[in-house]
């Protein structure tokens, strides 16, 4: 049995090693028809002039790569971009290049206006790997001063071929010797201390993960709650930074909490309060999302006891909708759905009977309806819809009403709101007035 294992690991190795060379062959003649051995040839043929070679470019590589492609066409008319192009595009090494990463070279040059150091005096590396060759003479050609780990790892074509995005921004600033708190990062704002916290942060972060880094650094966070908030939150271009983390941050200094369980805690519902996550329910078949029970929350001025109990609140609305099993309805209540029809249009109030219906009703709405599910489940209170009936599968939602019960187990409407918490029309107060005297509800139409 042993001998079989053996030989069945040896049979894979030898089945992946062909597969490597079969890719590496096939890399190599992607590099001669549409790399930088093919614009070499095509450079050649045409006696080294621009005009005819941007021709060809777009003739030759316009399918595979119209990013490239776009950006050869966009620098046609610069005469000194062309000639720093010639002494690169020329050295031997940079023949198994692609045309993306010599398109991200030839926009480098029009940015930096030539090159930091000549290509004459670039230590090439013994790799024939693509990416590591685009590293490294990107960083010989333009990077002026030592950068971070952080930043030279993004130095490839997938990052720098979109010149007009804000990780490129980022990026080429960086390179070009400007400190952080010299320009706007749009999402974060830094001083230069934050700048020389920026070029000392941990080699494994990325790039906006070191930004946070330095930010929270700045604000006199430790080491390690910038780590819990960097893995936490997990940063990247689109995830901004908030006025709520830094209330976190302070809050943390100021009471000196220093247990990670407890820290992860106040961060994930923190975040999950300010909806900078959104916190779902995974089942088998379905997914519940949880909305926010203290919405805009923020940890100026409370102490951890209070925010250990609003916790313990978030976590035990959790568990209720859990237990409940989303799926089920909410406990049954002796009002009536009402019809009612004026002028040929029909209108109708339905009880939301499930945690799905709530959040749908929240979604289309735009209030906090959703919030509601813990009464509900609790049996304290009962929403219900004001639809207007336009087909048998249509509706036009008008407005939402919460029914809750006095001591003497009277219903009596609580609430009474329409499309983003605006007073409901004449026409749905004049609706609800009936249904309530239909089923004994309380109702002062005056109150709302």
């Amino acid at each position: 049995m042993a001998n079989r294992k053996k030989k069945w690991a040896r049979e894979k190795a030898r089945i992946a090693a062909q597969e490597q060379l079969k890719n590496k062959f096939k890399q190599q003649k992607q590099f001669k028809k549409f790399g930088a051995a093919a614009l070499f040839e095509a450079w050649k043929h045409t006696k080294f002039t621009w005009d005819n070679l941007s021709k060809k470019i777009q003739q030759r590589f316009e399918a595979p790569n119209i990013q490239a492609r776009n950006l050869f066409k966009k620098y046609s008319d610069y005469k000194a971009v062309h000639r720093c192009f010639e002494t690169v595009i020329q050295h031997p090494k940079l023949q198994q290049l692609s045309m993306d990463s010599l398109a991200v070279v030839l926009h480098s040059m029009q940015y930096f206006s030539g090159i930091t150091r000549p290509i004459e005096t670039w230590n090439a590396p013994k790799s024939k790997n693509e990416l590591t060759l685009f590293n490294s003479v990107y960083q010989h050609l333009f990077v002026q001063y030592t950068i971070n780990k952080p930043t030279s790892r993004h130095i490839s074509p997938y990052y720098l071929l979109s010149p007009e995005t804000r990780f490129t921004r980022i990026m080429l600033k960086i390179i070009e010797g400007k400190g952080l708190h010299q320009f706007d990062l749009e999402c974060i704002k830094l001083n230069s201390k934050a700048n020389y916290l920026f070029m000392t942060a941990p080699d494994r972060l990325s790039l906006f993960e070191a930004i946070w880094w330095a930010k929270i650094r700045q604000l006199g966070g430790s080491e390690q709650l910038a780590y819990i908030i960097i893995g936490q939150l997990e940063p990247t271009a689109w995830r901004h930074w908030k006025g709520w983390m830094e209330d976190f941050i302070h809050f943390c200094k100021k009471w000196k909490i220093t247990t990670n369980k407890f820290l992860k805690g106040i961060l994930n519902f923190t975040a999950y309060q300010n909806s900078f996550r959104e916190y779902y329910i995974e089942e088998k078949d379905y997914s519940i999302y949880v909305p926010p029970i203290y919405p805009d929350y923020r940890l100026k001025g409370r102490t951890p006891a209070s925010v250990q109990r609003h916790l313990k609140e978030w976590e035990e609305q959790i568990e209720l909708i859990k237990s409940a099993d989303c799926k089920h309805e909410f406990p049954a209540i002796s009002v009536k759905e009402f019809n009612f029809q004026y002028q040929q249009q029909n209108f109708k109030i339905v009880h939301l009977k499930s945690y799905h219906q709530l959040i749908e009703e929240g979604r289309k709405m735009k209030h906090c309806v959703a919030s509601y599910g813990r009464a509900c489940l609790r049996g304290e209170s009962s929403i219900w819809s004001l639809r207007q009936v336009i087909t048998a599968k249509q509706f036009k939602r008008i407005a939402t009403i919460e029914l809750c019960k006095d001591e003497s187990d009277t219903c009596f409407v609580e609430e009474f709101q329409s499309k983003c918490n605006t007073t409901p029309s004449k026409l749905a107060k004049t609706i609800v007035q009936q249904w309530s005297e239909q089923n004994n509800i309380r109702y002062e139409l005056n109150d709302n």
